[in-house]
Order: structure tokens, then C-alpha cells, then sequence
């Protein structure tokens, strides 16, 4: 046999082995295992795949698919076509730094979940985008959610049905216990359980009068000088005493302004102190309106003689009338005064309601007397049938009459003001004085 062929002989027995259509490298005599097409066999080496660069990968003309190489640079790793040999998807082969879905040890600062290219980072369940991470950092949603199923919630014993959702195009929503609790509008308006918006900040609720769920809006100055509640509108500048106040409100033309409507008893304000006093604006008893009721004199202020302000008070009567003032002249001892037809209209002059009349005479005469009185006017006469020719002047009390009254919706009220010594109203309950 030729020396050549002989040690090529031998070199194959030492090298391969084969067994129908399996082989073994560096199998000296050992059958290749029977589940592998190629069985290579070491103990101090291992198996060296091709080594490319980017080009050099891209260059390779029709790789066929699952072909395998190592990629050099440009994020170095095992590289498998996933794609065709017409149209190549080269997909890393990831190691010890690949996520695992059972955890991962060995975490440092330099690990991390996401993308290396200018691609969202996405997740899904069941095979449905969920979320997605844009490539500037936002985290979106691919799920409106509501308020039992709310986007964004947390686990756990009611949990899962409060948090955040989108109830509309550009449009906010909060919910607690699977109820819509907080709506933020496409406007910047914001509704605390109402998803219908009438001001910048509507809110609506029916808490229990107790404290602390006194008012619908709870707010609680600590300060000892703070304010607790301040407003302003009509493009004004805010104002607040420097004491501080339970509330101020600011505005152009109108400072506060309040409105009720109830058809029973009510008040526009209601003012209250730790005495026990009580004060009434825009009081309806059921049968009359009053400006102000409660306690106290009724008073202006005014300058004296020396710039300073001084209080004069006003005088009250037990019962609704007008004042009139006027001056007359007696002619042959008589003349007849006509009321202001303004006045007229609004008293009344009968047996139960007379109209009183006080005549000072600016001249001398027998004294003078008043009849023929009503609603129009009345005569002064000089007495003993004088017949003086006198200025004097006068003063009327008419008691007010009554006035019907309608409403926008065309309801009516009779208001009465021919009551004396009218009872007033009772003190109002006040939560914080129990």
C-alpha cells in the first residue's frame, strides 16, 4: 500500500467515525451520537463559528435561513438569519444578559429593560399591545379604560377598580370603588363628581351636616392670621384683611353675591356670633321682606366738627311705615296738602290703618287742625274758624301697604307689611356651637 494512503487511512479512523448517515469528529472508534447529524467530540476545545463584521455579514451573498455567525462590532454576538435567503432578518443570539421570565441575579446599574435604537420600547398580554414606551420617554397606553377597569389601577382589596382612565378624546377621569370620582375636560375644566362642567371648578355632593362634611368645599386656614376661603371675579385683584377672615371676595363692580330660592322661609346671609346674636339680609318671614333683621341699632356714620366719624342712629318703629316731610300755606284760615302720588301708592289709609299727620304752624294764629285725611291728602283748618294766613310745615306716618310680587316662572307672592310687633325669627342651628 502507498505511505500516503495509509496514514490518510489512519488519520480518518482517528478522526471520524460514522454510523449510517451520523458523524463523529475526533471520535477515535466512538460511535457518534445518534441524535445529532454531527457529533464533535473535545475535552480541552470547543466549536469556533465564523467571525464577521457588520459588512461582512451584510456581504454574504443569499444566506440561508438559520445560517449562524459571530458579528465582530456594532453590538458583537451570535447572529442567525431569521429571514430568507432573498430577504435576510439577522437576529442577536442573547447570553447572560438576556431577561429571563423567571427573574434575573447579578443585576448591576449597567442592565436595563429596552431598546438600544430609536424604537419604542412595547409590551403585551395576550398577544395585544398594552403599552408602550416612546423613544422620548412617554409611557402610553394602548387602552381607554373606564371606571370599574380604569387604565392605570392598583392590586389588591379594591384596588383594581379605582385609578385613572380616559372617558374621552383629551379627556381625564378618576375613579374610586368603580364610580367616576374626578373629571378633567379637554378645556382645563374640572368636575368633582359631575362629568357636566358649568364653572372652571364644579363640584357636587350631598355630604351630612356634620363637621367636617359641613359644605361641599371644606377649607381650613391654620394660620392665625390666614384666610380661609378667598375669591375674586370680574378680573379683579384679590383683596383680604390683614387679620385674616373665614372668606373674602373680591371683584369690579360686585363683591359677593348671593341668591336663594326656596318658597318657604329664607335669607340671602346669615350672620351669627358666640353670644347668640343673629343677623338676617334679605330675610322672607312668609309675609314680609326685610333688609336686615336681628339685634342692634340701625346707623350711619357721619363727619363731625372736627373730620372725625360718629355714629347716628336710626329710630325704629313696631311696625312698617313711611315718613313724608312737606311745608303748606293757610289761606282764609284753610288749604288742602296733596301726598306725593309716589307715597300714595304705597300706603294704605283706613279705620285700622289712619294716617297721621303732625302740623307746626310758622306764624300766629287760633292753632289748627287736620281732617278729610286719606291715601290722596289732607285739609288743615285754623281753628274757631280762623282765617289766618300762615306758612307751616308738616310731617306724615302712613302705615305701608301691602305689594304682589311675581316671579320669572310667573309665580306670585303676596307681601305683607301691615304687621305690628311681628315676630321674629328663631335662631338658626349652628353645627359648631353643639
Amino acid at each position: 500500500m502507498n505511505k500516503a494512503l495509509l496514514f490518510l487511512a489512519v488519520l480518518m479512523l482517528t478522526v471520524f467515525s460514522t454510523s449510517a448517515q451520523n458523524i463523529a469528529i475526533n471520535a477515535t472508534g466512538t460511535a457518534p451520537d445518534a441524535s445529532a447529524m454531527l457529533d464533535i467530540l473535545s475535552a480541552n476545545s470547543g466549536l469556533l463559528i465564523p467571525r464577521l463584521t457588520l459588512a461582512q455579514r451584510n456581504a454574504i451573498a443569499n444566506p440561508a435561513a438559520s445560517l449562524l455567525i459571530y458579528q465582530t462590532n456594532n453590538t458583537p454576538g451570535f447572529y442567525y438569519n431569521a429571514g430568507t435567503p432573498a430577504v435576510p432578518d439577522w437576529v442577536r443570539l442573547y447570553g447572560g444578559d438576556g431577561w429571563s421570565t423567571t427573574g434575573n441575579t447579578g443585576i448591576t446599574a449597567a442592565n436595563f429593560l429596552g431598546t438600544i435604537n430609536n424604537f419604542p420600547l412595547r409590551i403585551r398580554t395576550n398577544n395585544a399591545l398594552r403599552f408602550e414606551f416612546t423613544t422620548n420617554g412617554r409611557l402610553r397606553s394602548e387602552n381607554n379604560g373606564d371606571a370599574v377597569q380604569p387604565t392605570y389601577a392598583w392590586l389588591g382589596t379594591g384596588g383594581t377598580n379605582t385609578g385613572m382612565f380616559r372617558p374621552a378624546a383629551n379627556t381625564l377621569a378618576f375613579s374610586t370603588s368603580g364610580t367616576e370620582r374626578i373629571r378633567v375636560g379637554n378645556n382645563g375644566r374640572v368636575g368633582i363628581n359631575t362629568t357636566a362642567f358649568i364653572g372652571r371648578l364644579d363640584v357636587r355632593d350631598n355630604f351630612n351636616t356634620t363637621l367636617g362634611g359641613i359644605s361641599t368645599i371644606y377649607s381650613l386656614n391654620a394660620n392665625a392670621s390666614g384666610t380661609g376661603l378667598s375669591a375674586v371675579g370680574q378680573n379683579g385683584i384679590p383683596n383680604a384683611l390683614v387679620a385674616g377672615s373665614g372668606g373674602s371676595f373680591s371683584g369690579v363692580v360686585t363683591g359677593l353675591y348671593t341668591f336663594y330660592s326656596t318658597p318657604g322661609i329664607g335669607d340671602g346671609i346669615v350672620v351669627q356670633d358666640n353670644f347668640g346674636a343673629q343677623w338676617q339680609v334679605g330675610h322672607w318671614s312668609g309675609l314680609a321682606y326685610y333688609k336686615i333683621i336681628g339685634v342692634g341699632l340701625v346707623s350711619t356714620i357721619v363727619k363731625d366738627t372736627n373730620e372725625e366719624n360718629v355714629v347716628l342712629v336710626c329710630p325704629e318703629a313696631p311696625e312698617a311705615v313711611f315718613q313724608d316731610y312737606g311745608v303748606g300755606q293757610l289761606v282764609n284760615g284753610e288749604t288742602y296738602i296733596e301726598l306725593d302720588p309716589i307715597i300714595t301708592r304705597n300706603i294704605i289709609v283706613d279705620e285700622t290703618h289712619p294716617l297721621k299727620v303732625f302740623i307746626q304752624p310758622e306764624g300766629e294764629c287760633n292753632g289748627v287742625y287736620v281732617t278729610n285725611k286719606s291715601s290722596f291728602g289732607f285739609t288743615v283748618k285754623e281753628l274757631n274758624q280762623g282765617s289766618s294766613t300762615i306758612p307751616f310745615s308738616y310731617q306724615i306716618v302712613a302705615t305701608r301697604n301691602d305689594e304682589m310680587i311675581t316671579s320669572e316662572n310667573g309665580d306670585t307672592r303676596l307681601v305683607s307689611y301691615k304687621g305690628r310687633f311681628s315676630k321674629a325669627p328663631t335662631y338658626k342651628e349652628n353645627l359648631g356651637r353643639k
